[in-house]
């Protein structure tokens, strides 16, 4: 009987594990959290109390591997979101909302999300989800060339057990043991690349005002040089979740007043009017742990075969974003995908994987950290002309999105994952652009 265990019942863990169980007869997935048949926040995610974004392609592919995801959704009061209408953000050039879009998603918690996804996985028939336990090591083959399983302890129990496996895949985020694995085996550790903008965010629950349908998002990018930013989601229950957020060490407060003066501090007026005369519902609640962090598993010649790598314990993106569950998702799905077409045929895939993934990465990785880049002194030593003149560029683009319809819906093209930046360079937009730099507008 094949059977394939998941370190991690994280986002990604769990969309891996929906993602492979047709090519195996048991998927386990081992957590350390007690995973709670609600739909709040788990402890092993800090970040997810706080405004998160579910990309459209991320919705998209989300219930491409668990069907029915959406309506579910839906169903514990998630709100619907078309991003030209339902999302007033801020750019260069003013505010954007007021225009068509086929880009459609949800706004909800990540507790709900993340819910949803917990309570689908649970109900399919080969998945078991054993939480409350912690992985201690690998299991090897005698020559230590394949994973054969892990060695893990229950919580309560006095004796660690073993669980055979054909494939272990580390869905750990942030907390992984990989490098450490690796390395005690005799394995080299994967190369560590770190873009650190030094990112910290606050986050407080407020009710939203009776009878308010201006929009379901409001979201105020910081644009350097300036630090501050913030962002209001609607959420399940008739709820407002603001956070407030400020690079390079520029911590929002979490004492309530200061939080709100903080907000009247932002380029536009429009966030501190919309919670200045609100009561907060939760305590304010802070994350910095934001830093953009990759391990090029993809650089390695050799891994002990059996052993894959996805989500966080991959790469991480700054949160602030809200890529990260979209990344997730597309890598669980790629990975269902190449288990599927493998056929059986295991040994060898794992190599192969990490290079597709840090593919499908790469873009993402380019996006976030060419933002978090703006904030950085340091910057012109850490980019290349290329991405530079792409910098230099874009000055120039996004001034033209408020009034330029199909730019914007472009630009939410790759916002959303949809699309890469090469949709922003093509010939006609080339133009609108040289159009803006030879007038000086």
């Amino acid at each position: 009987m094949s059977k394939a265990v998941i370190i991690g019942g994280s986002v990604a863990g769990l969309l891996t594990a929906a993602s492979i169980r047709e090519a195996f007869d048991q998927v386990w997935v081992i957590e350390r959290d007690k995973l709670e048949a609600t739909f709040e926040s788990r402890k092993g995610a800090p970040q997810g109390q706080h405004v998160h974004n579910l990309l459209v392609t991320g919705l998209n592919t989300m219930e491409a591997l668990l069907p029915g995801f959406t309506a579910d959704l839906d169903a514990r009061g998630a709100r619907y979101l078309q991003y030209g209408m339902d999302v007033r953000s801020l750019t260069k050039g003013g505010w954007l909302q007021g225009f068509e879009s086929h880009y459609v998603s949800r706004a909800a918690s990540r507790g709900l999300v993340e819910g949803v996804i917990r309570a689908k996985v649970k109900a399919l028939p080969n998945i078991t989800i054993m939480d409350e336990t912690t992985v201690l090591h690998l299991l090897f083959e005698a020559d230590q060339r394949r994973v054969t399983g892990l060695e893990v302890q229950p919580k309560g129990s006095d004796q660690p057990q073993r669980i055979l496996a054909d494939v272990v895949i580390d869905a750990s985020g942030r907390t992984s043991r990989m490098t450490e694995w690796l390395t005690e085996y005799g394995y080299s550790a994967p190369v560590e690349e770190v873009v650190d903008a030094k990112v910290g965010y606050a986050t407080v629950i407020y009710p939203k005002p009776e009878g308010f349908t201006d929009w379901a998002v409001l979201y105020m990018p910081p644009v350097a040089p300036h630090t501050r930013g913030g962002a209001i989601l609607e959420i399940e229950g008739g709820l407002w979740m603001v956070s407030l957020g400020g690079y390079l060490e520029d911590y929002p407060p979490t004492e309530h007043d200061e939080f709100v003066a903080y907000a009247a501090t932002l380029a536009e007026p429009d966030l501190y009017n919309a919670i200045k005369d609100l009561e907060p519902l939760s305590k304010i609640i802070s994350y910095r742990r934001t830093a953009n962090r990759r391990l090029h598993f993809e650089q390695l010649n050799d891994l002990p075969d059996r052993l894959f790598a996805v989500g966080d314990a991959v790469c991480g993106f700054n949160p602030v974003y809200g890529q990260g569950m979209t990344a997730a998702a597309l890598g669980a799905h790629k990975l269902g995908e190449m288990i599927k077409q493998a056929n059986g045929r295991l040994d060898g895939l794992n190599l192969h994987f990490q290079r597709d993934l840090a593919k499908l990465n790469e873009p993402i990785w380019l996006l976030a950290t060419g933002i978090d880049y703006g904030f950085l002194a340091d910057a012109h030593t850490k980019t290349s002309f290329m991405d530079r003149l792409m910098q230099r560029y874009m000055d120039y683009l996004l001034p033209l999105l408020p009034h330029d319809p199909v730019l914007a819906n472009d630009f939410l093209a790759v916002m959303n994952l949809d699309k890469t930046t090469t949709v922003l360079v093509r010939p006609n937009t080339v133009m609108k652009v040289l159009g803006r730099v030879m007038t000086g507008a």
